[in-house]
């Protein structure tokens, strides 16, 4: 007998691993990284006072070749002043997070960002000078969480401060992500596509999708 056909539902809840999603995921090690409760390195003493936001350039995400990964974030910024807000309330939820400093020089800093949870986290990143003389920086993330171990190459920019509704992470609207996610959601007729028992749980899924890219995508 043949299995039957995936629900509406069921069916939108597989597409949330769209590459938005991988990349969100991708990039928790480094905007935890941004959210400790650290003052800032001395490898960063002439980046500006507010942390504000910083645009980040992927250069390798576990592996991945350069390119792919530079195309893939194109235009992703990342609010600290959100992220730090996001991490106490973590805190203050069920994981606990504590930060310091392996390594703090002129040269370079070396930082850990370890969590309780189930299962917990350990973060480390070691952070440079980038050689180009911009004022960028460069970061080495590697995270484990459980048995899981994932590894990230990226460039910081910083891009002044944050702006009054901004989240912790946002990717401009012109980017492949944001023109795919779009795209995809171009096709997500909740009239077409909900229907039967669980219409009122597609359609909810559906709005969730487009308020989040929204609210990425600006």
């Amino acid at each position: 007998m043949p299995a039957p056909a995936p629900r509406p539902a069921r069916r939108l809840a597989r597409a949330r691993s769209l590459p938005l999603v991988a990349l969100l995921l991708a990039l928790a090690p480094t905007v935890a990284v941004l959210a400790a409760d650290l003052p800032p390195p001395r490898v960063m003493s002439d980046a500006p006072a507010e942390r504000g936001a910083w645009r980040m350039e992927m250069l390798e995400v576990n592996g991945a070749p350069p390119q792919g990964a530079q195309a893939f974030a194109s235009g992703l910024t990342v609010c600290t002043t959100a992220a730090q807000a996001m991490s106490r309330g973590e805190q203050a939820g069920r994981s606990r997070c504590e930060s310091r400093y392996l390594e703090n020089t002129a040269e370079r800093a070396v930082m850990e960002v370890s969590c309780t949870g189930d299962p917990p986290t350990r973060t480390r990143s070691t952070v440079t000078r980038d050689p180009d003389g911009t004022g960028a920086y460069r970061v080495e993330t590697e995270s484990v969480r459980g048995d899981r171990t994932d590894r990230a190459r990226l460039r910081l920019v910083h891009a002044g401060p944050c702006g009054r509704n901004d989240g912790v992470i946002s990717l401009g609207k012109d980017s492949p992500v944001c023109r795919n996610a779009a795209a995809q959601l171009a096709e997500m007729d909740p009239a077409k596509r909900c229907t039967g028992d669980d219409r009122a749980e597609c359609e909810r899924t559906i709005a969730q999708m487009r308020a989040r890219v929204e609210s990425l995508c600006k």
